[in-house]
């Protein structure tokens, strides 16, 4: 995939932010700005979420624990100056997994370096798979991983059990989040046919709590049309009316939740 520069230096400025603002290194920055950006943390609690702590830090840059999601993500992050250029070196990713099978133990932990503030994450973690939380082990790479080294993380991950998943953002992958959240050409001038499931598979309701608004239809539209039309058009189709995630902090979905707290408009909710 081709990156754009203006996506490389928008990235490392807003790394350069975060170690200015909270005056650390940008590769503690890195952290905590992934933090934020993916799990959608805030700022504070990102920073210090992503304590690393070094020498005896089990192999941890940050831990997040998402109760509404159920996940409980233990990070690691590796900063590049040049995050165009290939992340060679997979195999230090493997302290993550030795630092999983340590928090397994609390009591372990308090014994070594850093004791106590890995107990305490080691706690949120037990805790956190008693609540019957999934285990996320993410990645945060400021560079290239090729699809080998991916695999190899998720093998790796998978013989941890069925709780443990693996998520990893390299450079291409945060691109793809940046370019989904920019604004999109939509499909004016353009026609887009789609077939329905069968003969009469749709209804039209007349009632609708919507000034301006006399009738709407509701289709079932056969499954392979539609994926024929989203692979053809991409988020382009969905411009006028979004159908993919925006984030909690985009002003679309900050839009939604108003409209679910008024008591009038919500009733029309279905057809907006």
């Amino acid at each position: 995939m081709d990156i754009s520069a203006d996506y490389v230096e928008w990235m490392q400025a807003q790394v350069s932010k975060f170690a200015d603002n909270y005056d650390v290194e940008k590769d503690r920055a890195f952290a905590a700005w992934a933090i934020n950006y993916v799990l959608e943390v805030e700022d504070d609690d990102a920073f210090n979420q992503s304590d690393t702590l070094q020498r005896g830090d089990a192999g941890i840059d940050g831990w997040h624990y998402d109760r509404d999601a159920g996940v409980f993500h233990l990070i690691q992050a590796k900063y590049l100056e040049d995050p165009l250029s290939p992340y060679n070196s997979p195999g230090n990713l493997d302290s993550l997994f030795k630092g999983v099978l340590l928090l397994k133990d609390p009591q372990k932990v308090e014994k070594g370096p850093n004791g106590e503030k890995l107990k305490s994450v080691a706690l949120a973690m037990q805790s956190a798979a008693e609540d019957g939380a999934s285990i996320s082990l993410v990645f945060f790479i400021a560079g290239r991983m090729s699809e080998e080294s991916k695999k190899k993380l998720a093998d790796v991950t998978n013989e941890l059990g069925g709780h443990y998943s693996a998520d990893i953002y390299d450079i291409e992958r945060f691109y793809e989040m940046k370019l989904s959240e920019e604004p999109i050409e939509d499909l004016s001038g353009k026609e887009v046919t789609f077939k329905l499931s069968g003969k009469n598979e749709y209804f039209e309701r007349t009632e609708i709590s919507l000034p301006g608004v006399n009738s709407a239809a509701v289709f079932a539209l056969d499954g392979r049309s539609l994926a024929d039309a989203v692979a053809t058009w991409g988020p382009k189709l969905f411009h006028g009316n979004v159908r993919y995630y925006l984030r909690k902090s985009n002003r679309v979905n900050k839009a939604m939740l108003g409209t679910l707290d008024d008591e009038a408009k919500r009733k029309a909710f279905w057809l907006y």
